[in-house]
């Protein structure tokens, strides 16, 4: 395999060397390799599973302008933990956010109504602004498959 793979020739289902995606993407060593990929244990090789996907499901972004796939992370919508393996694996249970917006997902300070809408936490309300949040933000699209993924977040992840 070379040294450098080109990001938009990475085949979902493919095994990729840890290092070769570090270098894709930028990163140092292994660090930050969980998103997206599965990883074998006590092996050298990970395997993309969704990332690819989201990026042709999404057109490259799901809430905001980034079209940098080095800038952008798949999130699940239901978390991982709380998914059977066909919800792990399907793209419509998956969003290509910021890092912020990905973190503020994960920890449930936002969610998106079933339009797109974004739903934001009491919690950091104060914080919008800092955040460079103004409460008018939507996905891209939604598709009706979105929908389940996204009622259980608003449900069981979203700090209301």
């Amino acid at each position: 395999m070379s040294a450098l793979i080109d990001f938009k020739k990475l085949v979902v289902g493919n095994e990729y060397a840890r290092k070769e995606l570090a270098e894709v993407w930028g990163y140092q060593g292994f660090q930050g390799l969980s998103r997206g990929v599965i990883t074998p244990r006590k092996s050298n090789v990970i395997i993309l599973f969704v990332t690819t996907g989201l990026f042709k499901l999404w057109d490259g972004r799901a809430v905001n302008s980034i079209h940098i796939p080095e800038l952008l992370r798949a999130s699940h919508i239901k978390p991982w933990k709380s998914s059977d393996a066909a919800e792990r694996l399907d793209p419509y249970n998956g969003l290509l956010l910021s890092p912020i917006f990905d973190t503020l997902f994960d920890k449930g300070f936002i969610s998106f109504d079933d339009h797109g809408k974004i739903l934001l936490s009491k919690q950091i309300m104060d914080s919008c602004e800092v955040l460079s949040l103004s409460g008018e933000e939507k996905l891209v699209k939604v598709y009706n498959s979105n929908k389940v993924y996204l009622e259980y977040h608003r449900e069981h992840v979203f700090l209301k």
